[in-house]
């Protein structure tokens, strides 16, 4: 729709598409799997994702996390967990 996000409702539609649908399942995403990772996507739960975001997020998901990965999170975790206190 132009809007530079994709909603719930887009990406699932997605699926109806064969092209797309296709396009899907040789990236392993199946629809029934979609929604866990929508919402941890959604991360304003806004119910709509910046495409940008999205895809460079989907790709990372098919990447094995390396180390610096793992250090940049725990990083992001204790300064989340300082803000809270």
């Amino acid at each position: 729709d132009k809007s530079g996000t994709i909603c719930w409702d887009e990406f699932m539609k997605s699926f109806e598409d064969s092209e797309m649908s296709r396009k899907w399942m040789m990236l392993d995403f199946h629809p029934e799997d979609c929604w866990e990772l929508f919402t941890l996507l959604d991360v304003l739960q806004t119910g709509e994702i910046p495409i940008d975001h999205f895809f460079t997020s989907l790709r990372r998901s098919k990447q094995t996390a390396t180390s610096r990965d793992l250090l940049w999170v725990q990083r992001r975790i204790e300064m989340l967990s300082r803000q809270m206190a």
